[in-house]
């Protein structure tokens, strides 16, 4: 040991030596589709979307009344949400694999605070999307008849009813939905 150690010290380091790579039994090839993996979140993103992006382009100027003021509120609300909800649940594993494990470092009740408010708004997304279909019913079988309302509204709230529906699946999925 001592004469390795004088030869490095005198300037005669030890020739280098590897052994070979091990042959490689299969040849490694891409999954195929993995493209559909990223598929859902973008389609549930656009279709949160739509309603915000549909209420820049329809700009009304007649006053709405009260109780049509809190139902857009509600479908505002939905669509916030939403979005956020799907955006923090997709951004939470990212970050760990992009910053590591100190990304999920403030732990709470076993979790990361990230992965957290995931949930919470997973299931404020479920609980909005339950106000918005009774209170959609209750409007339709109440006072209003059907061609009351702009087709533009109709498509855009159906679009965030249907995509919050298919929203359900894909959070118990990724868990934000489960305890």
């Amino acid at each position: 040991m001592t004469s390795w150690v004088h030869a490095v010290a005198s300037g005669h380091p030890p020739l280098s030596h590897t052994d070979p790579a091990p042959p490689q039994a299969a040849a490694s090839t891409a999954v195929p589709g993995t493209w559909c993996a990223w598929l859902t979140p973008v389609l549930l993103l656009l279709g949160f979307a739509s309603y915000p992006v549909s209420g820049a382009l329809r700009r009304t100027t007649r006053r709405a009344r009260p109780h049509a003021r809190r139902c857009v509120a509600l479908w505002r609300w939905l669509a916030g949400l939403g979005l956020a909800a799907v955006t923090t649940t997709l951004l939470c594993p990212l970050a760990v694999f992009i910053a590591g494990d100190g990304a999920a470092a403030p732990v709470v009740v076993g979790r990361p605070v990230g992965w957290l408010v995931a949930q919470v708004l997973s299931v404020a997304v479920v609980a909005l999307t339950g106000a918005a279909a009774v209170t959609a019913r209750r409007r339709r079988l109440e006072h209003a008849p059907a061609g009351a309302r702009p087709v533009r509204q109709t498509a855009a709230r159906a679009t965030v009813m249907v995509t919050a529906v298919l929203f359900v699946p894909w959070a118990l999925w990724w868990g934000t939905l489960r305890p």
